[in-house]
């Protein structure tokens, strides 16, 4: 047994051994927040993995020695509800929280709603006949119970005016 404490001191006197680990939350738009927040069980949204680091800092949890990283994989994560991240989110310089994708993914954090049932023309008489034919339009969708109020419109990640 005391062989075994010398070896590991010496080890960890050389820098053989990181005292540091850092916390990973893993995030996926197949995952659920039901599930542990690992690679093999990712949760579903960024609010539960900021949950999650939120968690291990109050309780000075081992992850948050090396820093939280929440770990986004390939997809849209759509944001139904605001992303509220405090100032205590940020983590500290040596334990810094930090949001980004798995290696070689492109996540897409959107705010947006898919506008659907779009079709050719208008009955609106407000606008002259000879233009109707070559107007686009579709029902605005509700959330909970209003329309959806809207300053920018995207067709196909374009751009486009409203």
């Amino acid at each position: 047994m005391k062989k075994t404490i010398v070896v590991l001191l010496f080890m960890a006197s050389l820098g053989l051994f990181s005292v540091l680990v850092a916390g990973e939350v893993y995030v996926s738009p197949h995952g659920s927040d039901r599930n542990a927040g690992t690679k093999e069980a990712p949760y579903l949204t960024l609010n539960r993995a900021i949950k999650q680091a939120r968690e291990w800092r109050r309780l000075n949890r081992p992850e948050v020695a090396g820093g939280i990283y929440i770990r986004l994989e390939e997809g849209v994560y759509a944001q139904r509800n605001s992303l509220f991240l405090r100032s205590e989110d940020s983590g500290t310089p040596d334990s810094p929280t930090v949001i980004c994708a798995v290696d070689g993914a492109h996540p897409v954090i959107s705010g947006g709603v898919a506008v659907t049932g779009w079709k050719r023309g208008c009955d609106n008489p407000a606008i002259p006949e000879e233009l109707r034919q070559k107007i686009w339009s579709a029902e605005v969708p509700l959330i909970g119970n209003r329309r959806v109020e809207t300053r920018q419109m995207w067709v196909n990640g374009n751009k486009v005016q409203r």
